[in-house]
């Protein structure tokens, strides 16, 4: 008797780098509206300072917004400028599950999530930065000032 060789195929969760695409269908309603929310200063902590932010996406129409994002890992982004534009820190690729995240936003609601980032580069006191956020791939900026 002769037993045919057994193909084994893995099961596996597939991982990506995260930095994927997302996209909203508003149908022909108004599109949503990001918002940013961070402390007008921050007290430096040596090299690692800490940074609250609040995300919120609201939709101002009467209809539905479906959200969508390649993967979980973007559904938040950020980058962290000085005024003058010198790059201090980015959130950078990310390795995550390779799911798309799905959300409905109602006519006259907001989502609302607050994070705390720790940011890994020293800011100097007395200087003003940028926050580049994006929730949901909306984006919205707010600044501070590092103390």
């Amino acid at each position: 008797m002769r037993l045919a060789p057994l193909i084994a195929v893995p099961v596996f969760v597939a991982l990506t780098m995260a930095g994927g695409m997302g996209w909203a269908d508003a149908g022909e309603g108004a599109a949503p509206v990001a918002a940013l929310i961070v402390p007008a200063e921050i007290t430096v902590d040596g090299a690692r300072t800490s940074l609250t932010v609040k995300a919120r996406l609201s939709n101002p129409g009467t209809t539905p917004i479906q959200l969508h994002m390649s993967t979980p890992c973007d559904v938040h982004d950020w980058q962290l400028d000085t005024i003058a534009g010198e790059r201090v820190w980015e959130r950078g690729p990310m390795i995550c599950v390779q799911m798309i995240t799905e959300q409905t936003l109602a006519p006259g609601k907001m989502l609302e999530e607050t994070r705390m980032l720790r940011i890994p580069a020293p800011l100097r006191p007395g200087e003003t930065y940028r926050i580049a956020y994006k929730f949901w791939g909306f984006a919205a900026n707010a600044t501070f000032t590092a103390r």
